[in-house]
């Protein structure tokens, strides 16, 4: 009798916490975690100048990182994302981060952006935002191939007029922010 009430108290409380979840936005779209996005962008540049390969030029520089920095967010634990997710070089000079639902590394209508990176010259970090959160990590990077990408992307700031020094680190986001909660924190 005792583990027949237990059963249905514990229940009771999981359709409790369900509809409290979703009546606080606990279904909302999560924010992936930025510090880890650029652990692993600072890896893969390094990565990238390491490779030693020649065939590396201004013009296919951000190209090929991209194809990089796509294989090692798709092969993180933990994962970056639920599904697979692909990097785009845009015209702005950043990259964008996307849930690739079809794994073809393009950019297709339903796919969103789950975060962008960018490089800050002036400061000399990278930085990562998604939605209203900012994150940032020193760099440095001296050789050839570094030089390509860096010189690339910054050409294309330039032209686009972006202006990624003007972006602040937000705090960290604690769990309940990661997961897109809609807490009372966010004016609800």
């Amino acid at each position: 009798m005792k583990k027949v009430s237990m059963s249905a108290t514990i229940a009771a409380f999981v359709s409790a916490l369900s509809i409290l979840l979703i009546g606080c936005g606990g279904g909302g779209t999560t924010v992936p975690d930025l510090d880890q996005g650029l652990g692993i962008a600072a890896e893969s540049l390094n990565q990238f100048e390491d490779s030693g390969r020649t065939d590396i030029s201004e013009d296919n520089a951000m190209r090929e990182f991209a194809t990089i920095y796509t294989n090692n967010l798709n092969a993180a634990q933990p994962p970056m994302h639920t599904g697979p997710v692909a990097v785009a070089p845009q015209a702005d000079g950043s990259f964008s981060v996307f849930d690739d639902k079809n794994s073809n590394k393009e950019l297709d209508d339903g796919e969103k952006e789950l975060f962008k990176v960018e490089v800050d010259e002036v400061n000399g970090r990278l930085v990562a935002s998604a939605e209203s959160y900012v994150r940032d990590r020193g760099f440095s990077g001296g050789g050839l191939l570094m030089g390509y990408l860096i010189g690339s992307m910054l050409g294309r700031q330039r032209t686009a007029g972006a202006n990624p020094s003007s972006k602040r680190a937000s705090s960290r986001m604690s769990a309940k922010q990661r997961a897109g909660s809609g807490s009372h924190s966010r004016g609800k």
